[in-house]
């Protein structure tokens, strides 16, 4: 019905999962990209939620169940696979480029490629338009669409749901590319 709402579903599935998997809406870009500093986090949130909308809801301690909710999941080892634009990627790299410093920046990055790395996390980038924002488990799919500031959205408890979802999700993945080489490829 709302960003409150979707906010609380999408960290109700992430809690109960085993496995996350995300088609992120346009312009979206992931949590797991975000700093596991916890002050790094807010502070890119902050930056993020200054220059464009977002589906999540956005208050204080809001962000902060985000962050201790990522952190958990990708602490217990939880998998994490994520599709998201590749216009997003670049407006969000352009956009921490020009709002951090060039050590902070470099900082930011190389976290982001480390902790893709050694942990259970799998994030592609896909030239294509998202309309919707699409995370779901092994058990649902949560489908949400935020059209001028309104979210809105549907959980399915479904086995054929999920069944579909994940064959659309490894149609997508096989026609993305690993953020891993966009991000080694930053001249920073």
């Amino acid at each position: 019905e709302n960003s409150s709402k979707y906010t609380r579903t999408h960290m109700k599935i992430l809690a109960e999962s085993k496995t996350l998997r995300i088609m992120a809406v346009h312009r979206s870009f992931p949590y797991i990209l975000y700093p596991e500093n916890m002050n790094d986090f807010v502070e890119i949130r902050k930056i993020i939620t200054h220059a464009r909308p977002t589906i999540t809801y956005n208050s204080p301690e809001t962000v902060l169940l985000i962050y201790r909710s990522y952190m958990d999941a990708i602490r217990s080892g939880k998998r994490i696979e994520v599709i998201f634009e590749k216009e997003s990627f670049d407006f969000h790299i352009s956009l921490l480029r020009r709002w951090l410093t060039k050590s902070k920046f470099r900082s930011i990055i190389n976290g982001m490629i480390e902790k893709l790395k050694s942990n259970n996390l799998r994030v592609c980038v896909i030239d294509e338009y998202s309309p919707m924002e699409v995370d779901f488990s092994e058990k649902q799919v949560c489908l949400s669409l935020n059209y001028v500031g309104v979210t809105n959205g549907i959980i399915i408890s479904s086995r054929d749901a999920v069944s579909f979802m994940s064959q659309v999700f490894d149609e997508k993945v096989n026609r993305s590319q690993d953020v891993i080489s966009l991000l080694e490829a930053i001249k920073i």
